[in-house]
């Protein structure tokens, strides 16, 4: 569990920009999913 726990760590501080980028891409389509569930209610 902390070997998961460093490498995850790690590769999250090598991809960190990658990381903010999917977060980003993944929370504008979650929002949008989400507005258009609450267009079609």
């Amino acid at each position: 569990m902390l070997l998961i726990g460093l490498a995850n760590w790690w590769v999250y501080c090598h991809n960190e920009r990658e990381w903010k980028k999917l977060h980003e891409r993944l929370e504008k389509e979650w929002q949008e999913t989400f507005q258009t569930n609450l267009d079609r209610a």
